[in-house]
């Protein structure tokens, strides 16, 4: 009898676990739309991580990663409600930090974006102040100089 139940709760918990997760109107459920708590990974089919998140009432909460099949970081930032909040970070699958990105509490761009080359140098700026851009791109050479500016 004791290994009935043992069997009966692995059973009920891989059906529980293996869940499809739904995104409907911005909010993850499961298959029958009950919204999503807990923290979060997806893997690769190598079965490293690919993405690593936390979810309150259905919406992204909390820090966010991504990783590249490497096993490298792609990307780390945190969520508020289910908006990018603060400071957001990605770097290119060799470990070279590429962009540094900012938002405020409502998701707006926010603050000062910064790109680098995949070498690592220091390539372009812009300033956004909540959501409305407040420069031009500043495309900046390799020895420092700015060597162009874009209001693309």
């Amino acid at each position: 009898m004791k290994i009935f139940f043992i069997t009966l709760l692995t059973l009920v918990s891989c059906v529980f676990y293996s869940q499809e997760i739904a995104q409907i109107n911005g909010v993850f459920t499961t298959n029958s739309g009950i919204p999503l708590e807990g923290k979060f990974q997806n893997f690769y089919e190598s079965g490293n991580v690919m993405f690593s998140y936390e979810i309150l009432d259905g919406l992204h909460n909390g820090k966010f990663s991504s990783f590249y099949d490497n096993g490298k970081l792609k990307q780390k930032g945190s969520y508020l409600n289910g908006e990018k909040v603060g400071s957001w970070l990605s770097w290119s699958e060799n470990g070279v930090l590429i962009s540094k990105t900012g938002f405020d509490n409502k998701g707006n761009r926010d603050g000062e974006w910064i790109v680098w080359n995949k070498e690592g140098n220091y390539s372009a700026v812009v300033l956004y102040e909540s959501g409305k851009r407040i420069s031009n791109w500043k495309i900046v050479t390799n020895n420092g100089q700015i060597a162009q500016t874009s209001n693309n």
